[in-house]
């Protein structure tokens, strides 16, 4: 069960955030132009569901190594260097996520203390804000996946970054 959650968690959670935002827009597309009506809650929650998924499909980016990243030099070292450079772009990464995640518990702490509500919707705007929060949390977490992955393999002489595998088998 934790496997396939590790697995799929970011995946189904995109699909629903996904599927909610087709199906609020579409719906208040049509109020808008066919009833000459609309609602300004459905506008702000598709948007707050665009952000949440935007983080959560990086983390998903970041536990595959399928973000943006630039190989070319990578690609040229030896075994050991391009470990070195991968573990460094972990470590670099892992300090910029936990540096947001701080930073951002701050908004979200205040919203809360403040009561703070979201436009149209009777919902507190600290879980719009806490995408944030959760979602470089989340990368944090699959990026210290993604280097003990990177380490056994290196340790065990496999490839280190092997397309057509699981990243953490």
């Amino acid at each position: 069960m934790l496997r396939w959650i590790d697995e799929k968690l970011e995946y189904w959670v995109n699909i629903f955030l996904y599927s909610y935002m087709v199906i609020i827009i579409g719906m208040e597309v049509f109020r808008r132009y066919v009833l000459g009506a609309s609602t300004t809650w459905r506008e702000e929650t598709a948007i707050y569901a665009f952000i949440w998924m935007a983080y959560i499909a990086a983390a998903r980016g970041v536990r595959d190594r399928s973000h943006l990243a630039i190989t070319l030099v990578r690609d040229k070292f030896n075994r050991t260097a391009t470990f070195l450079c991968l573990a460094l772009s972990d470590v670099c990464f892992f300090i910029l996520a936990i540096t947001i995640t701080y930073f951002s518990l701050n908004p979200i702490l205040t919203n809360i203390q403040y009561n703070q509500k979201m436009m149209g919707v009777d919902l507190p705007m600290a879980i719009a804000l806490a995408s944030v929060t959760v979602g470089w949390s989340l990368i944090a977490f699959r990026v210290v996946r993604r280097f003990l992955s990177t380490l056994e393999r290196f340790r065990m002489g496999k490839p280190l970054l092997d397309k057509s595998a699981d990243v953490f088998e």
